[in-house]
């Protein structure tokens, strides 16, 4: 089998750091421009109500994390051909590591308060700041711990890909891929329940009597999940592909660093993993950029918990 052949150099492999950052700078660009963007939005009267929405101040968070995240790769290649110890070298880990864990903890923040506001009732505008704090606490702990514990230093040192992994596990991939599974479970349980929500007002259309008036089954039928599902539909999109994106590298990550052979398969797989790693401020921004905002036109207590 040819992949698993040792990697014979080629000319590619002269590009790769082109290919990284051809993926990398748009992201930066998109991000930063889209914030000001949102920052414009805000500061306008007329469309300040249409931002006062929970899922819309996490993804506001989040998109700072990835911004940070990617302005911190951008010098990550140069400060990883300095010695372990540097002190840049240690930020480079702390920082990306801190803000990709604190980006996947927004993202699941807002598919856990669609299904806590809309099948539980739950307010939203409360749980916020423990959606928060909660991500704050967790991002502290997984990443002071190995930053204390003199990790950080030979992070991305070949030679202590062991110790890596035995950080990596509990300090970072453990979380992302419990969240990446938890936002597919949210995802799977509100689109079912919005389903089944969508047929009960469809048999409850064809059973109407002739005594009901349109005012009444119009009344009926405007239930906040149908009424702002369009508004719910596209919040979805941002936990989804967080959840696609973290999946697939937090797998690829654990797999690289369990089998270090200099493989062809792990050289496609390690490039694979780079260019995931690096399109999240790019992918996530552009979903962002094309975000209707105008969407939330009804001022309504329930539309600002969502």
């Amino acid at each position: 089998m040819s992949d698993s052949k040792k990697h014979t150099p080629s000319s590619f492999d002269d590009h790769l750091r082109d290919l990284v950052r051809g993926i990398l700078m748009p992201g930066i660009v998109l991000s930063a421009m889209v914030l000001m963007a949102f920052a414009y939005t805000a500061s306008q009267r007329r469309a300040r109500p249409h931002l006062h929405r929970v899922s819309f101040r996490l993804l506001v968070y989040a998109l700072v994390s990835n911004f940070i995240l990617s302005v911190t790769l951008v010098p990550m290649e140069n400060l990883m051909k300095g010695p372990p110890s540097s002190a840049g070298r240690t930020f480079a880990a702390f920082a990306s590591n801190g803000s990709l864990l604190f980006s996947a903890c927004m993202y699941f923040c807002m598919a856990l308060n669609l299904q806590l506001v809309l099948i539980h009732g739950v307010n939203g505008l409360i749980m916020e700041k423990y959606y928060v704090i909660g991500s704050f606490l967790l991002v502290g702990v997984c990443t002071i711990s190995p930053l204390a514990a003199g990790q950080f230093k030979g992070l991305y040192n070949g030679l202590c890909d062991d110790l890596k992994f035995r950080w990596l596990v509990p300090t970072q991939s453990f979380w992302i891929l419990l969240m990446a599974a938890s936002e597919l479970v949210c995802f799977v349980i509100l689109m079912s329940y919005m389903l089944r929500h969508r047929m009960s007002v469809k048999r409850t259309r064809s059973d109407i009597s002739a005594e009901m008036t349109a005012l009444q089954y119009a009344a009926y039928s405007a239930a906040p999940i149908l009424q702002f599902r369009g508004i719910i539909l596209r919040i979805v999109l941002y936990p989804f592909l967080s959840c696609v994106l973290n999946f697939s590298g937090s797998t690829l990550d654990l797999y690289l660093a369990k089998h270090l052979e200099n493989t062809e398969l792990n050289f496609r797989l390690n490039v694979l993993d780079d260019c995931i790693f690096n399109a999240h401020p790019f992918l996530y921004a552009l979903l962002a950029a094309t975000d209707p905002v105008s969407t939330a036109q009804q001022s309504n207590t329930f539309d600002d918990k969502i």
